[in-house]
Order: C-alpha cells, then structure tokens, then sequence
C-alpha cells in the first residue's frame, strides 16, 4: 500500500507540475507588449524599446494601453507601443519596482497632456521633428517647428515624443 500510495502521490506531482507549466505558457502567450514593459516596471528593470529607426533604453515609469513612458535625464520620453519592433529586458532588477504612474491610460492622452509644450517627436524611419505640440486630432499630431512652419505628422507613424521637465507638473 505504501508503494501504491507514494506512485500516486508521484504521479499527483507529475500532474500538478505539467498544470503549472500549461498555466504559464498560456500566461505568456496571452500577454501584450504593453504588458512586458508593465512587469518590468513592477521589477525595476531596464528595457529597451525599439521601432525602425529608433529605441528608447530606460526602466518603464508608466505603462497602459499602446503607452510605455521612459524617464529621461531631462523628462520623460512616451512610446507608441503600436510601432514597436521589439521590447528587451537588458538588465534585472536595476530598481526597486513600481506600481507605475496610472494618470494617463493612452499614448493619445499622453500627447493631449502636453498640449503647448516644446516638444521632440520620434517618426518611424529615424526622422524627427522640434517643435510646440500644437494639436492632437484624429489622425495626426500638429506642431509648430521652431521657425514658425506648421506640420502635421500622421499619428500612426510617431514612435516617440519626448518632452523637457515633469509632464505631469502641467496636469
């Protein structure tokens, strides 16, 4: 009986392990790149966000939706997750983790924040724009360059605005 009972007690193991492995392989399969960068965030460590033309290397301060903001020496850098190639964990644990900051819920509501600000724009392509954030429409960004010329830049094709200071200090 003992035998019997240590087969099965194997065997209820054996179960309860293969359960666990389909439980986390359906936990990875099911996750977003937005979640990536959040669990990183929640460890603390340094990513590096890539799209054609560009990254941004940093540890995750928000993350929410199609946005992942990145603290720079200066301010803050936000990413448009739906241009991203690729998110790399390059170093663990560099930090304490973050619950994150949870003001903003969209790379959209992001740029709508800092409406009026100086700004840096990040294209697909490696191409950049500076300038004053003048608008946030439907389907582009508006900004006014630093010699007064005006461009619309098409939503779908900015990576990343950067912008100087504490973004949420204008909320």
């Amino acid at each position: 009986m003992n035998e019997k009972g240590s087969g099965a007690e194997r065997e209820a193991r054996r179960e309860q392990a293969a359960a666990e492995a389909d439980a986390h392989q359906l936990r990875l399969a099911s996750r977003s790149l937005t979640d990536v960068a959040w669990e990183a965030m929640q460890h603390g460590d340094r990513v590096r966000l890539s799209w054609s033309g560009g990254e941004a290397t940093g540890i995750p301060s928000a993350a929410a939706n199609d946005l992942v903001v990145i603290p720079t020496d200066d301010g803050a850098k936000a990413v448009n997750t739906s241009v991203l190639s690729t998110i790399e964990v390059t170093e663990r644990a560099v930090t304490r983790g973050s619950a994150g900051d949870r003001t903003v819920e969209s790379f959209v509501a992001w740029s709508r924040m800092i409406e009026g600000r100086d700004v840096r724009i990040d294209l697909v392509g490696s191409r950049s724009v500076e300038g004053t954030l003048i608008a946030v429409a439907t389907d582009h960004l508006l900004v006014r360059g630093r010699h007064g010329s005006e461009v619309a830049l098409a939503r779908s094709q900015v990576a990343a605005i950067s912008v100087a200071g504490d973004p949420f200090l204008s909320l």
